[in-house]
């Protein structure tokens, strides 16, 4: 009876924390992780149905109970701030719990049917489940440092294509046809010497921006009739990209963001 208890603690826990990292803000921005998620419940719910036998519908409930319980809680504590991304978020979790009991359904009714009559086969299945288990909350417990270095390595790099993107407009305006030839993104190219930018982002960095690395880049500039320019850096997310704001403009000013018309701001001393 104890180990039945402690297998339908161990799969309602190790199910809800797995979706933590999914959900947590800041968070590693990892593509393969949701899908590594929904494989891992599964893969707790037939472990622990392996190991209990006959208790494997309990384990089934234990596992759906312990989704939509870490679902609820991960986005009490790490609400959306995107008001659209935050009105999904009940058919998120209600999909999600679904998605996950059906899946841990099959799982169950497969490890019921496993015989480990073997005591260290036992204890090999034991182990898989403790590490599966552990692997949520050691995913939590990493981000935060992860994302912090993240920010750190984003920043540097923001840096580095700010300064070097303001020279090379600085220098593309300096040529014959002045301002105008900032529009022609080869010839920003091959004045430019930082950090790379894809060949897509050349196309459409004047009058646009551009995303790398956590920040976008714009060249703010009226092409049709260019007469003045406001080259601008800033992070994607203020918690999870980056922390700084560039601003450059045509009359040589360098700030720290851009104002409501379009200005450079000064940097806070």
């Amino acid at each position: 009876m104890r180990r039945d208890i402690l297998l339908v603690l161990l799969t309602a826990t190790g199910s809800a924390l797995w979706w933590w990292p999914v959900i947590m803000e800041p968070s590693l921005d990892l593509p393969w992780w949701p899908p590594l998620a929904f494989v891992a419940v599964p893969i707790l719910a037939g472990l622990s149905a392996t190991l209990s036998g006959e208790r494997w519908l309990l384990i089934l409930v234990a596992s759906a109970a312990g989704t939509f319980a870490g679902m609820c809680v991960g986005y009490a504590i790490w609400w959306p701030a995107d008001g659209i991304e935050a009105s999904y978020v009940p058919l998120l979790v209600a999909v999600g719990t679904l998605a996950e009991a059906v899946v841990s359904l099959v799982a169950a009714l497969v490890g019921r049917k496993i015989r480990v009559p073997n005591e260290k086969y036992r204890r090999t299945i034991w182990a898989a489940l403790v590490c599966c288990v552990a692997f949520g909350p050691v995913a939590v417990a990493l981000t935060p440092p992860l994302v912090a270095k993240r920010v750190v390595r984003n920043d540097r790099l923001a840096a580095g294509r700010f300064e070097a993107l303001r020279v090379a407009v600085e220098q593309t305006s300096a040529e014959p046809g002045g301002v105008a030839r900032i529009c022609d993104g080869k010839t920003l190219k091959q004045h430019y010497s930082g950090p790379p930018f894809s060949d897509t982002d050349w196309r459409y960095i004047a009058g646009n921006s551009v995303r790398e690395d956590g920040y976008y880049f714009g060249i703010w500039i009226d092409c049709p009739q260019p007469d003045a320019y406001v080259v601008e850096a800033a992070p994607i997310r203020q918690e999870g990209d980056g922390t700084r704001r560039f601003c450059a403009d045509s009359s040589g000013m360098i700030g720290c963001g851009l104002g409501t018309h379009e200005e450079c701001l000064p940097c806070a001393k």
